[in-house]
């Protein structure tokens, strides 16, 4: 999956809160809706380094814990972008996509 780059590169300041529609393994594991990644309660998954590449007149990032910040798109998980994570916030779409993320639970 990828996400567009619109803005630069931010550093989180604060715990960012987000959401993902997940599907629901066990208590304390879920898997994401596309890729089936396993995600453990309140355990920080590994960094990612971003991926960056041209798409015609802007750029792309291949790369990252893609998230929205609203609940509308269908997600039923409550995650947080970490104090200290690097992220892309996209506007138009309500996305972020993230070096780091930690799931917290679902709603």
């Amino acid at each position: 999956m990828c996400f567009l780059i619109e803005t630069k590169v931010k550093v989180a300041d604060r715990e960012i809160t987000c959401y993902k529609a997940v599907e629901k393994k066990n208590a304390k594991m879920v898997l994401s809706a596309l890729r089936s990644y396993p995600y453990v309660k309140d355990i920080m998954q590994p960094m990612i380094r971003f991926s960056l590449r041209k798409f015609d007149y802007s750029q792309v990032v291949d790369f990252g814990y893609h998230s929205w910040s609203t609940t509308k798109y269908g997600a039923n998980a409550e995650f947080v972008i970490p104090v200290g994570s690097k992220y892309y916030y996209n506007e138009k779409f309500e996305e972020y996509t993230s070096d780091c993320i930690k799931f917290k639970r679902l709603i």
